[in-house]
């Protein structure tokens, strides 16, 4: 009788798949994001670009390979660091499992600006490879997508929580749902569906909303005096108003950039962990709007 008991006190005890919350590994702050409304209490998110670096070519630190080793899930999502390093993380950390939080996004080329000597010497140097913009991200749709792909790895790690990843999940759609619609609002009437942007890391969310980035970089680097020539006619043919730039861009290219072209300059960082609040920041002020 007492083993009876002490069966049925089990079963009835709350338990969790994981023993405690699971360690779980993105590459960047928006996927952090995007797990912690997907896992919430069941999991231990960290991230592995830390704020204020690059995911193109960003080092771990020491510490945060220590980490991983605790780590039970390994969420990538196609930033270029990926490349190098996530084949050594697999080869040397075998019970970590690695998932590919991008799976099923329909990816889009990467822009190139209006120089048509930039587009010809990229072909020039990557002939016969195809170059797809990393920041996927930045779409509201893609976003639930991802979401998507980290509720079906979690459930699947830890089954017995599944119903509660799920019910997130669709609580987070209805988040972003609700997201775009504002994003909609404040986007339909902008005059000038062109803007500048100094590296092209919004083109999914340019996509989503009917707009269009037109990247002024000069292979990756800032633009010399002849090209902000060229990009100031550019702008006056075509009625550009606004041009979007990364906190990490110099301040004093900025202040020159603004008064030699006349353009309003958006400061606004991609990688941003509030990611929601990031979207219809930006939506606000590319279209003008105080609301």
């Amino acid at each position: 009788m007492k083993k009876i008991f002490i069966v049925l006190f089990a079963v009835l005890l709350p338990f969790n798949g994981f023993a405690e919350p699971a360690k779980v590994f993105v590459s960047i702050l928006p996927q952090k994001y995007f797990l912690e409304k997907i896992g919430k209490d069941f999991i231990e998110a960290e991230v592995m670009v830390l704020p204020g670096h690059s995911p193109v070519s960003y080092n771990p630190k020491p510490s945060q390979m220590a980490s991983l080793s605790k780590a039970q899930i390994y969420f990538s999502i196609g930033v270029p660091f990926e490349k190098n390093w996530l084949p050594k993380i697999e080869k040397n950390y075998k019970n970590l499992f690695i998932s590919d939080s991008s799976s099923g996004v329909l990816k889009r080329q990467t822009d190139d600006g209006f120089f048509e000597e930039h587009r010809m010497e990229k072909e020039i140097h990557n002939h016969g490879n195809e170059f797809y913009d990393p920041h996927i991200w930045m779409s509201p749709l893609n976003a639930i997508r991802i979401a998507r792909n980290m509720m079906i790895v979690l459930s699947k790690k830890d089954p017995l929580n599944r119903e509660e990843f799920y019910k997130n999940y669709l609580e987070f759609s209805k988040e972003v749902i609700e997201l775009d619609e504002k994003i909609i609002k404040k986007t339909l009437n902008i005059e000038t569906r062109n803007i500048f942007v100094f590296h092209p890391s919004w083109g999914y969310f340019m996509d989503e909303y009917n707009l269009n980035q037109i990247p002024i970089e000069a292979q990756g680097k800032e633009p010399g005096p002849s090209h902000l020539s060229k990009i100031m006619k550019f702008a006056q043919k075509h009625n550009i108003k606004t041009l979007l730039v990364q906190p990490q861009f110099p301040s004093s290219s900025v202040k020159v950039m603004e008064k030699t072209l006349g353009l309003k300059v958006v400061i606004a960082d991609p990688l941003a962990e509030s990611w929601g609040e990031n979207l219809l920041k930006i939506s606000k002020l590319i279209s003008n709007s105080k609301k």
